[in-house]
């Protein structure tokens, strides 16, 4: 197995954590960071490729396969500059995939964000229809029957819609409780209803809204998905009335331009 971690930028502290819990050979895809993180990443232990410009997740990500696969590995855990893994993580995808169908092509984490990541629930495998990509590990040789990733896409639901052409195609996904990862998602919060709702910057909310009309077109994602997707699109825009002192102007703007792109 080889670990894959795309990088944009990532916060260098929180990055040597992530470090601290890979135990395999490790690749680094940086998608256009500045000198101070390129001088960080030319001081580890990974392979590293520059791509000079941010192509977005799923060009890098691509990228990233397409090395794996050349080198001649059979399994790749997709990791998120932010993302730590439980220990023992890597081991224990191995081991999820000993149980699991030979067509399955990929097995992740059952949840996020946990306060302490250990892993003590030994629960079976759960079967899903797509997952979050970092932490997930994919299993190489489907790779080119399933296809790559829409680079088009450039960040946001671009997991999504891959795990469901997966599934598709005629391939399983799994997550198990046995691996944790702790995950940020989104730039921010905001209180809603009780409930911590991820807030992401304006460009982040183009790609959403762009890539969830997207989405509705794509008839290998579930008709119910794509309904929930246009939910979230509305609820967007009702969470744009309660940011507080955030310049809503900017996020209406993002919202509006990306749903235009989409339809057109």
């Amino acid at each position: 197995m080889i670990v894959c971690c795309i990088t944009f930028e990532p916060d260098l502290d929180r990055f040597r954590k992530v470090l601290q819990t890979i135990d395999a050979p490790l690749l680094i895809v940086d998608n256009g960071s500045s000198e101070k993180v390129l001088d960080f990443l030319a001081s580890c232990e990974a392979e590293v490729i520059y791509l000079g410009n941010n192509c977005g997740i799923a060009h890098a990500t691509n990228v990233g396969l397409s090395y794996a696969l050349d080198a001649g590995y059979d399994y790749c855990c997709l990791l998120d500059h932010d993302s730590v893994l439980c220990p023992n993580y890597l081991q224990l995808a191995l081991d999820c995939f000993k149980i699991a169908p030979s067509n399955t092509f990929a097995i992740g984490p059952f949840s996020v964000n946990s306060t302490d990541v250990v892993s003590t629930n030994k629960s079976e495998l759960y079967e899903a229809d797509a997952m979050l990509q970092s932490g997930s590990v994919v299993r190489l040789e489907f790779c080119k029957k399933i296809g790559w990733q829409l680079e088009d896409w450039f960040i946001d639901l671009v997991d999504l819609e891959w795990f469901y052409r997966a599934v598709s195609s005629g391939y399983k996904i799994f997550v198990s409780k046995r691996l944790v990862i702790d995950h940020q998602l989104g730039e921010s919060s905001i209180r809603f209803s009780g409930r911590n709702l991820a807030i992401h910057s304006p460009q982040r909310v183009y790609y959403r809204a762009r890539n969830s009309i997207f989405a509705l077109k794509k008839q290998h994602i579930p008709i119910a998905v794509r309904l929930r997707l246009l939910a979230k699109i509305m609820f967007i825009g009702i969470s744009l009335e309660i940011r507080g002192n955030e310049p809503r102007m900017r996020y209406l703007k993002a919202l509006s331009k990306g749903l235009k792109d989409g339809i057109l």
